[in-house]
């Protein structure tokens, strides 16, 4: 454990507790350290994540008898601040890694409450000690007890109903938002009575009975502030379905009124009930059915209008994804127009066509967003062009309903496993003059192996955008992107990725977790096998001996 995270976990345990300290601790570990504290500790964890890449690297190739790649040779690298320093054909090269952003526009309430989805259980909390539950609750999962979800619950805790204009009496839980609160509150007391009046009871994990299971929220204040809301039971009769409809539209979307109700000025603008009989808690699969307002809700990322359904990725900081893509833009900017590049485009200028590939897309928001927003690239490209591919047609169908909505036009749409679409869709267009960018913003679990092995075959794609929430898989992916050339398994055209630039951004606070860029390019250099080692495995290898 390095000191800094020691000085932390020690200056933690000294904080005050107070009655919501479990909660706390649960969703917002780092709730009572220093600002300056987490973004050092964070920092820490992407230094650590490019270091240990070099080693992995360099024990890859040596222990396969592979040339190491100049960039990570172990007796060459030196570390200045956060620059990882390379000795590499007699220049200096790096990965840099500058310091991380911190997401902070003086809103205390927003950087307070900051994530627009959050997921919430629904089920039972334990009394201490005790291994049966004791009563109802709506919130987070903190052990499971005697086979049964032990649930820590956000209702009516110690709180005020209406929204003031600091976070003083908000202090009980960080980052999730006050209107997000307020419909757990309303939920929470039509779960009882239903329970109690309409013998819909709430699910039992242990014993597979009864209705209530999980609320999903997202919230979006621009243009308007809106809240869709996703209620999953077990699978209903259809005349339990009926009442749990009427009953939800009538008590959690108007209460009584004949306007939506605003939960602290925010309405519910899509009310979902989704029936499963899955034994994991989840929100994947299941019958969905929009049971009152819209399919979806509207984010706006600086120019670019997103629709957004309710299975939909996207970021769970809206202004953290502002600053995110923000950097990605400034980022492309300035790699494409850097010194190295600036000549040849004059040079070809409107002649080479540029290709953004936004590889498992989603509904297609970071790459509609680069595409809208390169304005100073278009002076120097005949056209850009914007490729998406997803394996979920759903998401695919909403991508391409947003590309209309953003006036994209040079844009194309690809339903498919990105290891399947990439050879094809790029060997369609290898004669062309043109640069291309590959994107990707994986789930916390990293891409697929197949997806690694499709983006390092792909020779077309020299420039590589790694957008990641999760050290571990980004360190595990950037290997097989990175690793040294192996003449057992790929052709000699291949090279692999060097990463150049890493740029930290702290989306969500109070948590352990980063976001990560990774700009990687392909490596120039001519690759093989170590000479002394290639001579001695040729007698073993027939591939070896040319």
């Amino acid at each position: 454990m390095n000191k800094t995270r020691r000085f932390i976990l020690k200056r933690k345990n000294k904080c005050k507790v107070n009655s919501n300290s479990k909660l706390i601790s649960k969703i917002a570990p780092l709730f009572n350290v220093e600002s300056s504290l987490q973004l050092d500790l964070k920092s820490q964890d992407v230094n650590n994540c490019m270091k240990t890449l070099r080693i992995e690297l360099n024990n890859h190739a040596t222990s396969r008898g592979l040339l190491v790649p100049s960039w990570c040779n172990k007796d060459d690298s030196i570390y200045l601040n956060d620059r990882i320093v390379t000795n590499y054909n007699n220049s200096v090269n790096a990965i840099e890694i500058r310091p991380i952003i911190q997401i902070n526009n003086g809103d205390i309430l927003n950087m307070y409450s900051y994530r627009n989805k959050c997921e919430f259980t629904i089920g039972f909390s334990f009394p201490k000690g005790e291994k049966e539950p004791s009563k109802v609750a709506i919130g987070f999962v903190s052990n499971i007890e005697n086979r049964e979800l032990n649930i820590i619950g956000i209702n009516k805790i110690s709180r005020t109903e209406n929204c003031p204009n600091n976070t003083s009496k908000y202090e009980y839980i960080p980052i999730i938002s006050p209107c997000m609160i307020s419909v757990v509150d309303c939920l929470y007391e039509i779960v009882i009575n239903a329970s109690n009046n309409l013998g819909l009871e709430v699910y039992s994990r242990r014993n597979r009975k009864g209705i209530w299971r999980l609320l999903i929220i997202r919230t979006t204040e621009i243009p308007n502030k809106r809240m869709m809301v996703i209620i999953q039971t077990s699978y209903l009769s259809i005349s339990d379905y009926n009442a749990i409809s009427k009953l939800l539209i009538e008590q959690l979307v108007f209460r009584g009124l004949k306007e939506p109700f605003l939960y602290c000025d925010y309405q519910i603008s899509s009310l979902y009930l989704q029936q499963s009989d899955s034994i994991v808690d989840t929100f994947e699969g299941g019958n969905l059915k929009l049971i009152w307002g819209d399919e979806q809700i509207t984010y706006c990322i600086s120019n670019t209008t997103l629709n957004i359904g309710p299975r939909a990725f996207f970021q769970t900081n809206t202004q953290g994804c502002q600053i995110l893509y923000s950097a990605i833009k400034d980022l492309v900017i300035s790699t494409f127009l850097g010194n190295s590049n600036r000549n040849k485009l004059i040079k070809e200028r409107y002649t080479n066509k540029l290709y953004i590939l936004d590889i498992c897309c989603g509904v297609g928001s970071i790459g509609l967003y680069l595409y809208k927003s390169l304005e100073t690239l278009r002076a120097f490209y005949s056209s850009i062009n914007l490729i998406g591919v997803d394996c979920v047609e759903e998401s695919i169908s909403v991508a391409r309903m947003n590309a209309k909505i953003n006036g994209a036009e040079n844009t194309e749409y690809i339903v498919g496993k990105a290891e399947d679409v990439l050879p094809n869709k790029l060997s369609s267009i290898r004669n062309e003059d043109a640069d291309f960018l590959a994107i990707v913003d994986p789930p916390r679990c990293g891409l697929h192996k197949n997806v690694t092995k499709a983006l390092r075959i792909s020779s077309n794609i020299c420039s590589l955008i790694y957008v990641s929430c999760n050290t571990k898989s980004l360190l595990n992916n950037c290997i097989a992107l990175c690793s040294a050339y192996d003449p057992q398994s790929e052709d000699s055209t291949i090279k692999p990725f060097i990463p150049k630039l890493v740029i930290p951004i702290d989306i969500f606070p109070y948590t352990n977790h980063v976001e990560t860029v990774v700009y990687l390019e392909r490596d120039k250099e001519s690759i093989g096998l170590d000479s002394e080692i290639k001579g001695k495995m040729t007698t073993i290898n027939p591939l070896l001996q040319n």
